[in-house]
Order: C-alpha cells, then sequence, then structure tokens
C-alpha cells in the first residue's frame, strides 16, 4: 500500500511525517493558467500600473504639459466673434491656454481671457479676467500635414511615418469640435449677457480652433529599430489617454500604442493614474503581456538546457508563463548512482512588484518512491550603479523563498526509513538546483532587456546570475531608447531614467529631458 510523506521547508525535512498542504494543478497539455496564486507582499512600492490592452504607455505630467504649450506660444492671441443674428459680439485677447482636467480622450482645457468685451444691447462688458473652460478631443496627423512650427520635434529622423497628436480640427456631422463646459466672467453680472457670451464663444473655439498650432506629442510609427531584438517595442498604431489626478501633479497625459501591429479593437483609451512612479516626470510601461511573451518566454531554453521554445508557452489568459511537458534539470549524483530529476510545473509570472517563479519537480528514488519538490522564488528588478557612472539592472531577492516537499512510498518499517533518508539528500540537492535555477529565469530576463538574448554570451549570463555589477555590465541605454524615442514631447530629448522595476507591467521612470 503506498503511503504519502510530506514536509514543510527544508529546514524541517527530518520529521518525514510532517504534513504540508499540496498545490493542485490541471494536465501539463492545458495552457491554462495553475492554480497557485502567489501571497501578496505588503509593499512600499509605486500603486500597480496597468497598461489596459495597450502594449505600451508613455505618460507625462500636466504640468510638463502644460510648460510645453506656454513656451511654444501655441495659443491663440487674439478672438472676435459675432452672433450668427448680430445680436451681439465678443472680442479680445487670451493668456496661454492650459490643459485643467478631462478624461480618457476628452481634454479640459483653461482659455483666460486678458482684456476683451463683450457687446449686447448696446452695451459694452468687461471681459477681463474671464475664463473659459472647454472640453475638445486630439487626433493624429501625419507630421507633413501638421501646419505647426512644434512640428520639427518630431523630426529626428526622415522617417515618413511621424504623426503628431493635435486638437481635433474636424466632427462627425451633427457633433461639435468644441464644448463650453463652464465659463466665468466676473465682470458681467447679467445672467443674458452672460449666457450670451458664453454660446458666442463657442461659436469663435468651433470656427477657429485650427489656430491652437499645439503638438503635444510626435510618434514614429513602424520605424525600423538598430537591434532587431527591439523590433517588439517599435509602435504600429497610437491613441492617447489623460487621467485627472487629484492634484495638477498627479493628472497626466499619456501616449498609448500596439506594437508588431496587433490590433487595439475594442480597447479603451484608458491610462493608469500610477503610470510615473514617485518622483518621476515621465513614466513608461510595456504591458504585462508583452514582458512575458517577448522577454520571458524566449529565455527558458536556456534556462533549462535540453529543452525548446515549444516546451513552454504564454497561459491562455495571459497572466504566465508556463511549461506544456516535463522539463528534465541536472542529474543528481550519489552514492555511485544518477538520479533524473524533471520539471513537472513550471508558471513564471508578475506578483505586483515581483518575478514570481514557481516550480513541482519529480525524482524517483528507488522501490516505487519518488519525491516532489515544490519551490516558489521571488525577485524584483532594480537599477544599479556601473563602476563608470552608467546604469545596468539587477534582480534582488523580496522575500525568502517557499521551499515544500512531499515523499510517496510503498515500503514500510526499516526499509521506509532508508528510503525516505535517501530521499532527504536528494531532495536537498535539488532543491539547490532549483533555487540556483530560478535565479538563471530572472537573470536571463533582465539580459533579454538589456541587449536581447542574441548577445548574450557564457560571461554575461554568469555575472547576471551572480549579479556582478561590472563596466562590462550591459547598460540600460539601449533598452531606455528603444522604448522611448519613437515618442516625442516637446520640450524633451534625451530621457534620463531614475527608476526601473516591476510594476504589473514592467515600468520605467524618469525625466524624458525636460528643463
Amino acid at each position: 500500500m503506498e503511503q504519502q510523506v510530506k514536509g514543510r521547508e527544508f529546514d524541517a525535512l527530518l520529521n518525514p511525517a510532517e504534513l504540508i498542504t499540496e498545490f493542485k494543478f490541471p494536465s501539463l497539455l492545458q495552457k491554462t493558467a495553475k492554480t497557485f496564486v502567489a501571497p501578496k507582499l505588503t509593499s512600499t512600492a509605486n500603486a500597480i500600473a496597468r497598461t489596459y490592452g495597450w502594449d505600451t504607455a508613455f505618460a507625462i505630467r500636466m504640468p510638463d504639459a502644460n510648460a510645453a504649450i506656454i513656451a511654444q506660444s501655441s495659443s491663440p492671441k487674439t478672438f472676435s466673434q459675432k452672433a450668427p443674428d448680430g445680436s451681439c459680439s465678443v472680442n479680445g485677447d487670451f493668456d496661454d491656454w492650459q490643459i485643467s482636467g478631462g478624461a480618457g480622450i476628452d481634454i479640459h482645457f483653461s482659455t483666460p481671457i486678458k482684456t476683451g468685451s463683450l457687446n449686447y444691447n448696446g452695451k459694452q462688458y468687461s471681459l477681463e479676467g474671464a475664463e473659459v473652460h472647454i472640453e475638445v478631443q486630439l487626433n493624429y496627423l501625419p507630421s507633413k500635414e501638421t501646419n505647426s512650427k512644434q512640428t520639427a520635434m518630431s523630426k529626428q529622423s526622415s522617417s515618413e511615418n511621424n504623426v503628431d497628436l493635435v486638437t481635433r480640427f474636424k466632427a462627425p456631422e451633427n457633433e461639435q469640435v468644441v464644448s463650453v463646459i463652464n465659463f466665468t466672467a466676473p465682470n458681467i453680472s447679467d445672467f443674458v449677457a452672460n449666457a450670451l457670451a458664453a454660446s458666442t464663444l463657442q461659436l469663435w473655439f468651433n470656427s477657429n480652433l485650427t489656430l491652437f498650432t499645439h503638438v503635444f506629442s510626435a510618434v514614429n510609427l513602424n520605424t525600423k529599430v538598430d537591434k532587431k531584438q527591439f523590433q517588439w517595442l517599435a509602435p504600429t498604431s497610437t491613441s492617447y489617454a489623460f487621467c485627472a489626478g487629484s492634484t495638477a501633479n498627479d493628472s497626466i497625459l499619456g501616449v498609448l500604442c500596439m506594437t508588431e501591429n496587433r490590433s487595439s479593437a475594442g480597447i479603451a483609451s484608458q491610462l493608469s493614474p500610477n503610470a510615473i512612479p514617485k518622483g518621476a516626470r515621465s513614466g513608461f510601461l510595456i504591458s504585462q503581456e508583452r514582458f512575458l511573451t517577448e522577454m520571458v518566454l524566449p529565455g527558458l531554453p536556456s534556462a533549462f538546457p535540453g529543452s525548446t521554445q515549444s516546451d513552454f508557452a504564454l497561459s491562455d489568459d495571459k497572466s504566465s508563463v508556463i511549461n506544456t511537458t516535463n522539463i528534465k534539470t541536472k542529474t543528481v549524483e550519489h552514492a555511485g548512482t544518477t538520479y533524473h530529476p524533471e520539471v513537472t510545473s513550471l508558471e513564471v509570472s508578475i506578483n505586483e512588484n515581483e518575478i514570481v517563479v514557481h516550480s513541482i519537480t519529480r525524482v524517483d528514488i528507488a522501490l516505487g518512491t519518488y519525491a516532489e519538490i515544490t519551490v516558489t522564488s521571488y525577485q524584483n528588478i532594480e537599477i544599479a550603479d556601473k563602476p563608470d557612472g552608467s546604469q545596468t539592472l539587477v534582480y534582488k531577492e523580496s522575500r525568502p523563498p517557499i521551499k515544500d516537499h512531499t515523499t510517496k512510498t510503498t515500503t514500510s518499517g526499516v526499509a521506509q526509513k532508508i528510503i525516505l533518508e535517501l530521499a532527504l539528500i536528494i531532495i536537498g540537492v535539488i532543491l539547490t538546483i532549483v533555487t540556483e535555477g530560478a535565479f538563471l529565469v530572472v537573470a536571463l530576463i533582465i539580459i533579454a532587456l538589456l541587449i536581447g538574448l542574441i548577445d548574450a554570451t557564457p560571461t554575461l549570463i554568469a555575472d547576471a546570475v551572480g549579479n556582478k555589477v561590472s563596466n562590462d555590465s550591459p547598460s540600460l541605454a539601449l533598452l531606455t531608447l528603444n522604448c522611448t524615442s519613437p515618442t516625442c514631447w516637446p520640450g524633451g530629448n534625451t530621457f534620463k531614467l531614475t527608476f526601473a522595476g516591476m510594476n504589473d507591467s514592467l515600468q520605467l521612470g524618469g525625466n524624458p529631458g525636460f528643463i
């Protein structure tokens, strides 16, 4: 009769009868996320930043977006409008327009009036100090079609695929491109005069929005990158979104992109309020699915020599990378006998700020006895300074690994005791192998991020596994360049990275060159 002997953590393995809770998994042939759920770790890191279906998101803070409007002097200077029936007219001078809020694709602007007047019913009303809040939408136009001096910022290459994000000048039939959502005029107390001023100004906005010549960002679509291993980061379609925060500094404008001609059909233009890390002026997100597909999946065959790419797959819900068949690991030699452990279940997933590697390894011991070793490791990624002053990435164990084992045997008595003692020795060796294997998985992810696996050498891999930082360590420059260079912000320049890590998405933070 088969008996099952279980243990909790290798420190307790000397008591083979100690019970643990088992994890249950479906067939390995199903590409379904396993039932393992990593325990949540209370974190002081940035709040979770998702891409909501977009492959990448690149955001800046509202004050920086507004500073660019002022710096580029792109706001209309004057206005003059008569009512269609000639009953009233408005004219005056604007101050700089500024983003004041919004949600999704709807952007709100404050358009303050420095001086001006409303002429109505034989009277003149002062518009000095008045403020018009309008709602507009933006859209992308080919850079060569935008009549704007700011277009030059998008022409860092001669690509014909540059598009500029500008205000939408045309609306579908029976719609207006501008809605006045609030109007305040401290010098007009007459209700009718106030309403006429607002409605006449709305006529002007809808007829003259082309005078607002600002380019909010420029995106280079379908560009060919120098390093083909980063081609998957190049945007092929784009949208935008605004997210209002509790303060102006917490309010953000973002460029949303799909890559590799993946469709955005059905995906809402939505931006995470946490897209920018704390203390940074800009944030760049790579979706969890893209990270798993492009950064995790390709490296697993290198982590398990003898395996192939077909031995691993993205789970059906795209939340993890799993194995599709048993994977052989290093053999274990003991007392003249060779043991052949196999990973029967592997899952690499993102648990908020952590990369979680969860595995179950089975090894046959003797006389119908076998052991199953379960190890769950937790690492996060962070920036490290190289001796030459540049930056690289390293991993850090975010919490101790969880190690369990189960031994099943048909023996009894003295034979069982001998078999279990042997099993403990083999399990101890396998625990070391599996733990080191988890480090290798994360090290390969870092190399894939920094230079791509094509250029990985045994020395680079060994240094990454050992978290050795030297001048030869791969720089963050390639990753930063390929993430951020396709999108230009007015007033921006080279992106200076200050933060990198997992945050549901892969998140980069820094300054895109704003002064």
